[in-house]
């Protein structure tokens, strides 16, 4: 989410890399049929990931999705390391969405064109999750053990575990609260429409404004 937690995951895989090669387990993934199978392995099937839930996977420790398919059709292949894939979203909604994330933090975003029917990256449409700070009541930035993602139809939803108190997007703050009974519960990016919600108690809703500032910044 941060740029401190951007060096830190990728010390973290460079050191994986070069202590644990051996041990490395990249695994190829079908989103068709929902499977991953470890690389040159005939097997359609393998324990190397989690499904936390539809559409929402994570690879266990020493794993790694290096290749996203369709088929036969390769919508992202890891040209290094640094690309490979912790974990993974597809829309159960027709598929049309893919969200990556990389183990440095980074997040790709796929869309599949209907009428071409083939995917196009659409990352430079919606703002970097990595300049997204979270604040919790005290002001301190939240790391990823304080919230949760997802992402159901169109929309990729970010859950708070924590007390949100302010949201900047790099130096600039989109929101700060100002009653202290209404804390969010949830921030969603529509993935079709770019438009950015926070989401409260009793269906309550407010859009924040980060895309003016994805140019900018």
């Amino acid at each position: 989410m941060s740029s401190q937690a951007n060096v830190e995951s990728n010390s973290k895989i460079k050191r994986t890399v070069k202590k644990k090669k051996e041990k490395l387990r990249l695994l190829e993934f079908d989103i068709v049929t929902s499977k991953a199978k470890r690389t040159g392995s005939a097997r359609s099937k393998t324990n190397g990931h989690i499904r936390l839930s539809d559409g929402n996977y994570l690879c266990k420790r020493n794993f790694f999705f290096y290749l996203i398919k369709e088929g036969n059709h390769v919508i992202w292949k890891a040209k290094n390391h640094h690309e490979y894939i912790k974990r993974l979203f597809v829309s159960c909604s027709g598929k049309d969405y893919i969200i990556i994330q990389l183990f440095n933090g980074n997040f790709v975003v796929f869309r599949k064109l209907i009428d071409e029917k083939i995917w196009s990256e659409i990352t430079h449409k919606l703002p970097d999750l990595l300049k997204l700070k979270l604040l919790d009541e005290s002001g301190n930035e939240v790391t990823e053990q304080e919230f949760s993602y997802g992402l159901i139809s169109t929309d990729f939803i970010i859950t708070f575990n924590f007390k949100c108190s302010e949201i900047k997007y790099d130096t600039h703050t989109v929101w700060k609260l100002e009653d202290s009974e209404e804390f969010p519960e949830a921030l969603t990016i529509s993935l079709k429409y770019q438009s950015i919600l926070l989401l409260f108690k009793n269906d309550k809703k407010t859009e924040i404004d980060i895309l003016s500032l994805v140019e900018k910044t």
